[in-house]
């Protein structure tokens, strides 16, 4: 089975070349202005340009909390073509804002319990779904791990790709891929010096671990 990463919450461009070249399968730009994490469409172009002079097949990855179409529009003209809806969005709204960009559309989900169940199972039209941990007053990026049996009895009931994140870091990558069986595993604190700052050590060490997993 492949192992995806998706490296979020990208800064800098020593910080996605390095996630690129380790492997990614996506890179993650936050577009939400309360995050530390927050890049701006113009950075975002920046980086973008140079990396698609050195990679051909790049999802990149616009992360939004609750946005409306315009802002949405400024990051797929500064380059992405993956958008991530991190906030309270509806099933319609991620229905219009896949056919307004005809990009495709992760779905993510702040997970308190199996309650859930029925909500995830509501975005029919969303191609990935991302379980995050519930933070109170958070949309994502604050380490908390998931409980991960919890989300394997999920994954098989959700018929979507899952993408499995919160509190993911080198040192239990290989013990969540093994355990869920996710479409791909997402991280971003968990190979940082600081939020929005990138360790390539840690990155590289991602990788290194999931190759070593059956």
């Amino acid at each position: 089975m492949q192992k995806r990463v998706k490296i979020c919450g990208l800064k800098r461009f020593e910080d996605a070349d390095a996630a690129a070249a380790a492997g990614a399968w996506a890179l993650g730009f936050i577009a939400y202005e309360r995050s530390p994490r927050y890049i701006s469409p113009d950075s975002i172009r920046k980086i973008i340009e140079p990396l698609r002079a050195r990679y051909t097949d790049l999802r990149l990855v616009g992360v939004f909390v609750n946005p409306d179409a315009a802002l949405i529009g400024s990051y797929v003209n500064a380059g992405i073509n993956l958008i991530q809806l991190h906030g309270n969005e509806s099933e319609d709204q991620v229905a219009m804002f896949k056919q307004q960009f005809a990009l495709p559309v992760i779905k993510a989900i702040r997970l308190r319990d199996a309650s859930q169940l029925g909500e995830i199972r509501s975005f029919q039209t969303a191609d990935y779904i991302l379980l995050d941990a519930f933070v109170e007053g958070s949309y994502g990026g604050t380490g908390k791990t998931l409980n991960w049996q919890q989300v394997d009895n999920l994954r098989q009931l959700i018929e979507k790709p899952l993408i499995l994140s919160g509190g993911l870091k080198p040192e239990n990558v290989s013990q969540a891929w093994t355990q869920v069986q996710p479409f791909a595993l997402d991280l971003a604190s968990g190979v940082e010096a600081s939020p929005g700052i990138k360790d390539a050590k840690r990155i590289k060490a991602v990788f290194e671990s999931l190759e070593e997993t059956i």
